[in-house]
């Protein structure tokens, strides 16, 4: 049973151990994070697809149809990803492109309950995704890889077609510890 201890204000009881992790909130987050880029095949040249890791949150609770994980000892680690509309090409990248290696080298992959990707770019604007893993509750570093090998572009006016990836990029998550 959770409660919150109204005089001493905090939490008290039992509780999944993510929610834990802040003395000042139920998560923890990293914002900041530098833009990173891979090449796509447009036309008949590669051009460098901007990827943005906007926020990475861990916490318990999800944005996506309230889900939880699956053991109470973990936690969503929750990124918020821009894939940059530059002009020459409008592209998204799949959320099977995406791979989070702990310090430890565990690998994780996107949790479809919690991660949502659209299936095609936004034609005017970024285009905005949440990938979502599930870590266990104390995760504080991390790799994240992102190597599609397509990504879907509009080529031409409403015209969305799996283009192919000549690259990868990376991205370090290092959240804070209290």
């Amino acid at each position: 049973m959770q409660s919150f201890d109204l005089l001493q204000g905090e939490p008290k009881g039992d509780r999944p151990a993510a929610l834990y992790r802040s003395t000042s909130g139920t998560t923890v987050h990293q914002e900041g994070i530098s833009p990173v880029t891979y090449k796509v095949a447009v036309y008949d040249k590669d051009e460098a697809h901007q990827v943005t890791v906007t926020k990475a949150e861990l916490g318990y609770f999800s944005g996506k149809d309230a889900a939880i994980p699956s053991n109470p000892a973990d936690g969503w680690l929750v990124l918020s990803v821009t894939d940059r509309s530059d002009g020459y090409s409008t592209c998204v990248t799949p959320a099977s492109a995406y791979t989070l290696k702990d310090a430890a080298g565990k690998e994780y992959r996107p949790s479809d309950a919690a991660t949502s990707v659209p299936s095609k770019p936004e034609s005017f604007g970024d285009t905005q995704s949440v990938v979502a893993f599930e870590v266990p509750a104390d995760f504080a570093r991390g790799t994240l890889t992102i190597a599609p090998n397509t990504a879907v572009c509009e080529k031409g006016t409403m015209n969305y077609v799996p283009l192919p990836v000549h690259s990868n990029a990376t991205v370090s998550v290092s959240l804070p510890t209290a």
